[in-house]
């Protein structure tokens, strides 16, 4: 039934283009280009939210993510799907929802560039941000949207639930957001940040916030770096834990440490970042947050809490990693350049 309201309230949607799709404000301005039917110009329905997910070689994942968004309660949405440099074909997964979801393939590497060019071809008034390895649940649009309702110029985030529970790398990782949630008091409104798989705001101010910063290369501090800037400029970040996706995100102890020493690393960008814009600095926390953070599975009795504890600790030795060997190559590179030449 959601599905055939869904066909019922959109217009085609997978297109192609050759034009530059560039909007002022947003911090990068890779090219877009569009493709499926063969058109002029990229011609997306004007519907009252528009949701953005990147994507890159994961058709799997995104099959069942727009499967969750075709049973969404919402009346009146678009999907913009971004294929992020991929070199799978995705439009035999988009095509069953062609009535509702546009295809688009962005070549700026990044999910920072390829957030940034949805939210260019989306004309909604809202936007909400999940990623191909998510199913949202079906109030998830209009619970983001009811919550947006209250404060225009809020930044929305949601509740993410790890859906692979047999992994203790995936467990381990959600943890670790759900304590940093926990720990920043997201009820009461003080997070500086929502992780970038369940956001909603504004199109008009994220614009005018210059969205996503494409300096960042990675899925890391990017949505960090956004909800600084969001706080900065007076805005509120608002909690809406009845929005959840369910997030599929396999890990092995391997790709864990690579995700935390990527996080390191943009951390350390975000600090500069922050730096260069006279931002106060971000303090670095004491032994009672680590404390806290340690033993926040057992007092939380998840599974295997003492693994994800020992996990947990090994995240935080890979972030210092990433942090540090990046602060020191640019250290060297500012010493290469201050050598005089002869």
């Amino acid at each position: 039934m959601l599905r055939q309201k869904a066909k019922e309230r959109c217009r085609p949607g997978l297109h192609r283009t050759d034009d530059d799709q560039k909007l002022p404000g947003l911090r990068g301005g890779a090219d877009i280009t569009a493709f499926g039917h063969v058109q002029n110009d990229v011609h997306l329905p004007n519907p009252k939210a528009a949701v953005i997910v990147p994507t890159k070689n994961r058709p799997g994942q995104l099959a069942v993510c727009l499967e969750a968004m075709a049973e969404q309660d919402h009346p009146d949405f678009h999907v913009v799907v971004i294929d992020n440099g991929g070199k799978v074909d995705l439009e035999p997964v988009a095509a069953p929802h062609r009535d509702w979801v546009t295809l688009l393939s962005e070549m700026k590497p990044g999910p920072a560039a390829a957030r940034n060019a949805g939210v260019r071809v989306a004309e909604a008034e809202m936007i909400a941000f999940t990623d191909d390895d998510c199913r949202p649940e079906p109030q998830w649009l209009s619970t983001l949207d009811a919550a947006l309702s209250r404060d225009r110029d809020a930044l929305i985030g949601g509740e993410t639930i790890n859906r692979l529970q047999d992994s203790i790398c995936s467990q381990t990782s959600q943890t670790l957001v759900s304590f940093l949630y926990s720990y920043y008091g997201a009820t009461a409104g003080t997070m500086p940040y929502f992780a970038s798989n369940n956001l909603a705001c504004s199109r008009d101010v994220f614009l005018d916030l210059g969205g996503f910063d494409e300096t960042f290369p990675n899925a890391a501090a990017e949505d960090r770096d956004l909800g600084m800037r969001w706080g900065e400029s007076g805005r509120a970040l608002v909690f809406a834990p009845e929005a959840r996706v369910h997030h599929a995100h396999h890990l092995t102890l391997l790709n864990f440490c690579r995700q935390h020493r990527n996080y390191g690393r943009g951390a350390r960008h975000l600090h500069q970042l922050m730096a260069r814009r006279g931002a106060e600095a971000l303090p670095f926390e004491g032994f009672g947050f680590y404390g806290k953070l340690l033993t926040y599975p057992m007092r939380q009795r998840q599974r295997h809490a003492l693994r994800q504890s020992a996990l947990l600790f090994l995240s935080q030795l890979a972030t210092a990693y990433g942090y540090y060997t990046l602060a020191f190559r640019n250290r060297a590179w500012r010493d290469t350049k201050r050598v005089d030449l002869p």
